[in-house]
């Protein structure tokens, strides 16, 4: 490999540093979060392959994947990333300046978001950034609500339809109740979760971007690996502290402020509370404390 000219080294070190900003980190770690909600294990496994970790497996697990790659780029990482750059500028290396770039640089853009009950013309419209104020996407006072005109359905009805679409088959509660690996009902403008309790064998559910303010369904839950429950408006997540297999837990844009329940959850890896009105910094602490990756 060409050794890189002193510009050259300059430039590489200029582009890097443009990127080590809180900002750029927070975009970076929502993005993995979103290929990872989403099932895209595909761009996971490329992005860590740029990020140089999980070579040593033939095939590795998209959630180690994940927890290693939002480790690696978590905004409270960005002080040990300025050292590390600031060194490799200092020693003007090339291979390791060039390596903060692949890192940095990791192309996932979060997915479009659509109406699930709409018709389809329904509008996609982006996965917004999320301001403190506020919690709803760029131009919603200039349009009308996505759901506006669309009809209420249930939990159950949403689960049907991610399974069969919008047929006349008939699904008993028994089978619904041996359903097991992911339920999705994202964007089904649901109002609550009735039914979801007797989903014990599930181990991933997805109910982000709903009307949601509780979630005493999920209580009985607890093969649950996953949950994801951003755009909602839950205060209270009590009922998950018995969830003893969650690992990823995704609560952003809610109105929670009760993090204790959270110390109860053995299992946790990863909670995403963006967009919450968090106050107690001890139990955030706590939190990391016990190694879990926080971001708020």
């Amino acid at each position: 490999m060409e050794t890189p000219s002193p510009q050259g080294i300059e430039t590489l070190s200029r582009s890097v540093e443009a990127l080590l900003t809180t900002e750029h980190l927070q975009a970076l770690t929502r993005s993995i979060i979103e290929a990872h909600r989403c099932g895209n294990a595909s761009a996971l496994l490329q992005q860590a392959a740029r990020a140089g970790i999980g070579l040593e497996q033939p095939n590795p697990e998209p959630r180690r994947l994940f927890y290693q790659l939002v480790q690696l780029v978590h905004p409270d990482r960005l002080p040990g990333l300025q050292k590390t750059f600031r060194d490799a500028e200092g020693k003007k290396d090339a291979a390791e300046l060039g390596r903060l770039k692949d890192l940095l640089s990791i192309p996932l853009e979060a997915p479009a978001r659509q109406s699930r009950t709409g018709d389809e013309d329904t509008e996609v419209w982006e996965y917004p950034h999320r301001e403190e104020s506020s919690w709803e996407p760029d131009g919603w006072d200039d349009e009308e609500s996505r759901w506006e005109e669309t009809e209420e359905v249930s939990f159950l009805e949403a689960v049907k339809m991610d399974l069969v679409g919008n047929t006349d088959l008939y699904i008993s509660p028994f089978e619904f109740s041996q359903l097991d690996g992911t339920v999705d009902v994202s964007g089904y403008r649901l109002y609550d979760l009735d039914g979801a309790e007797f989903f014990t064998h599930i181990t991933v559910l997805d109910a982000s971007w709903n009307e949601l303010t509780d979630v005493r369904e999920l209580a009985s839950l607890d093969r649950l690996i996953e949950l994801y429950l951003s755009g909602n408006s839950i205060d209270d997540i009590s009922p998950l502290a018995g969830l003893e297999s969650l690992e990823v837990l995704d609560l952003e844009g809610n109105e929670v402020d009760d993090l204790v329940p959270l110390l109860e959850l053995p299992s946790l890896r990863f909670v995403n509370l963006r967009g919450n009105p968090v106050k107690d910094r001890a139990v955030l602490r706590s939190l990391k404390e016990a190694g879990v990756v926080v971001l708020v």
